[in-house]
């Protein structure tokens, strides 16, 4: 066990691998589940350049969900307020400042050549 302290400035303990049983569970339910995704969609007839170019059959609605979610990922969300405790507010100012060159790159350039 390995003392830690809280926001409250209360000291607890927590196991050394950081894990409760719980976590572990999600973590291996989850990793079947993609899997067991990556195993059925392969028993689809295609070739490799249909994957790696969707068979031109998506639509720019759904390539530009797929780049907005690529933009603001999870690790966005858990590195942004790291970064704003490291660094300061400018930080956050020079995102927020930044985020919409990013989707007219994205919106202008990258969804006309994605979607001919």
């Amino acid at each position: 066990m390995l003392p830690v302290c809280g926001v409250d400035g209360q000291t607890s303990e927590v196991s050394a691998s950081g894990l409760h049983w719980v976590d572990w569970l999600m973590i291996i339910v989850y990793a079947s589940v993609v899997v067991w995704i990556g195993y059925i969609s392969s028993k689809r007839k295609g070739t490799m350049s249909d994957y790696f170019i969707g068979g031109k059959g998506m639509g720019s609605a759904v390539i530009g969900i797929s780049m907005f979610v690529t933009l603001y990922s999870t690790i966005s969300y858990l590195n942004g307020p790291g970064e704003m405790v490291r660094y300061g507010w400018g930080k956050l100012i020079g995102d927020v400042v930044a985020a919409p060159f990013g989707y007219l790159f994205v919106f202008f350039v990258l969804i006309p050549v994605l979607t001919r």
